[in-house]
């Protein structure tokens, strides 16, 4: 019996850590109005067919500039993670796109490098120059907007240096390094 009760307690909190964390930023009745049929890659193929239709994207700001009527953001996509996080390798991208945001945001405050996802609607597309060819950029309406902090380059991914010291050596490892006030221990 104190197994089960045991059990009974513990299963909220089990549940509680499974659930994602773009719940903490994204309502619930914008989640049921996405379309998860909807990617990246049939976006870019036919934007206009796609037009009114909600989904997500994510990826890194390459350039915010504040116009008359609205804030553009051009971003380089990068595939989500299943927090709808965007990942860090700029090798996935499959293209750009350009988001709108017709309230006010300072270009300041999401400059280039800021990683986002976007909530929004297809608004069409956008055809312009990119270098020295013309590049038709899909238009997304913000709805939502999130950033994300920087994550660092590290070879065991991107949160571990978290978990390392920022000093290295052959005694540090050991627990009974330092003595009781704070001075190292000298073994020899």
């Amino acid at each position: 019996m104190q197994i089960l009760r045991i059990t009974l307690l513990g299963l909220p909190l089990l549940f509680g850590c499974a659930t994602g964390y773009h719940e903490d930023w994204l309502p619930q009745e914008t989640l049921a109005k996405i379309d998860p049929t909807l990617n990246f890659d049939h976006l870019k193929d036919a934007p206009e067919s796609h037009e009114g239709k909600t989904l997500v994207l994510g990826g890194e700001i390459l350039e915010a500039k504040r116009m008359k009527e609205y804030t553009r953001l051009v971003i380089l996509q990068l595939p989500l993670d299943n927090d709808y996080e965007p990942v860090t390798d700029r090798m996935k991208s499959q293209g750009r796109f350009v988001a709108l945001e017709r309230d006010f945001l300072d270009p300041a405050i999401v400059p280039a490098g800021t990683r986002v996802t976007i909530v929004g609607s297809v608004s069409g597309s956008l055809t312009e120059p990119l270098d020295e060819m013309e590049y038709t950029y899909p238009t997304i309406a913000i709805d939502h907007l999130k950033t994300w902090p920087k994550a660092h380059d590290y070879p065991y991914g991107p949160y571990s240096y978290r978990y390392r010291p920022y000093w290295y050596g052959p005694y540090f490892w050991d627990p009974y390094y330092f003595g009781p006030y704070g001075r190292p221990y000298y073994f020899w």
